[in-house]
């Protein structure tokens, strides 16, 4: 069963509020179906760019301070009493032992998709742009500044996750199966340095 906002606030003893931020820059997550560098078709029909992130739930810090964002957003829409939020409202913490049970890079953790029209800035730890797809990509280890809204519409109500930017943080083992093209060749490389030393050599 997933977690509701009013549950959130409880298991994290925050208390909500209205005026409060509703945008927090991430711990290390490890990111997964990062659409990040073009946009894709959402269900609606909208383009947008996203990333799921997967972060474990032994970082029981780093994720009350994105709860406590999220009950910020929910105070601001709902009001400041976490007992009267929405039971049904959508929660942008998800569990991936329930949702993913099938996916072992979802185990034990608590995963969160966020998305935007616009592009999101990407750089790297020297805060130099991130261009290439192949520099950041699906399971790569990053931290991102999110933030939350809440939403009130027929049928659906909760709180929503917007993408504002990503930081690559280190390299880790690719999820969509694809191999960076430097591994790929990496024994030619080698090959044409002893290649280019043996030339030295020559006499000619």
């Amino acid at each position: 069963m997933t977690i509701s906002l009013t549950a959130l606030a409880e298991k994290y003893k925050i208390t909500p509020n209205p005026t409060g931020s509703t945008r927090c820059k991430t711990p290390v997550f490890r990111s997964s179906y990062a659409f990040v560098h073009e946009p894709r078709e959402t269900l609606s029909g909208d383009m947008k760019y996203s990333i799921s992130m997967i972060f474990q739930k032994s970082d029981a810090a780093g994720l009350k301070l994105i709860a406590e964002a999220i009950c910020n957003a929910a105070a601001k829409k709902f009001g400041a009493d976490p007992k009267k939020w929405p039971k049904a409202g959508k929660n942008p913490f998800r569990d991936g032992d329930v949702e993913r049970e099938d996916n072992p890079e979802y185990k034990g953790s608590i995963f969160i998709n966020a998305s935007s029209k616009n592009k999101p800035g990407i750089v790297d730890r020297q805060m130099q742009p991130i261009m290439d797809a192949d520099e950041f990509y699906s399971g790569c280890m990053a931290r991102s500044s999110i933030s939350f809204y809440g939403y009130d519409v027929p049928g659906n109500k909760g709180v929503g996750t917007g993408l504002s930017n990503l930081l690559f943080w280190e390299d880790g083992e690719r999820l969509d199966g694809a191999v960076a093209a430097t591994s790929d060749f990496a024994e030619f490389a080698e090959e044409a340095k002893v290649t280019e030393d043996s030339s030295d050599d020559d006499p000619f």
